[in-house]
């Protein structure tokens, strides 16, 4: 903020700040977490999947049977039966 100083700040300006003050939080909010599990977030996508995953089959919500719910998200993702399987 201090190179703004002296000069009235846009709403544009305010948004970047707290645009990248935002990013950096959970920067290093990821961080953290590699530090507490020991596990390299570097796929954030597979590991927001998996949190999904491990929730959309879950009995107290769901009814299915042999993951059928985590299965059909990950067919429509791409990944073949054996990569399911694996996963299983």
């Amino acid at each position: 903020m201090e190179e703004n100083e002296g000069r009235q700040l846009s709403f544009s300006d305010v948004f970047m700040e707290e645009k990248e003050r935002e990013e950096r939080e959970l920067e290093e909010r990821w961080r953290q977490m590699e530090d507490r599990y020991g596990t390299l977030f570097q796929d954030r996508k597979t590991m927001i999947l998996s949190a999904l995953l491990h929730d959309c089959d879950d009995h107290k919500l769901f009814h299915t049977e042999n993951n059928a719910n985590a299965r059909s998200l990950l067919q429509e993702e791409g990944l073949s039966e054996g990569g399911i399987e694996e996963m299983n």
